[in-house]
């Protein structure tokens, strides 16, 4: 188990036990994460297949308040 922000937790593969960002499926994260989000640009084009490049972030916008941990 890995902690992503404080009560929510994410299972990751015991393989992957070393790898700073190892969440299998992070989309299933944003609605528990945020009260108010949509998953824009880049991620969003991918996720429609609107392009053929591979990315390896996920944009996300929110009007949530963050703070750094």
């Amino acid at each position: 188990m890995r902690r992503v922000r404080r009560g929510v937790y994410a299972v990751v593969p015991a393989s992957a036990v070393m790898h700073e960002h190892v969440v299998m499926d992070p989309w299933s994260l944003v609605p528990t994460i945020f009260r108010q989000a949509y998953v824009g640009g880049w991620s969003a084009a991918g996720h429609w297949d609107l392009t053929e490049q591979v990315f390896s972030t996920l944009l996300i916008c929110t009007t949530d308040a963050l703070k750094r941990t």
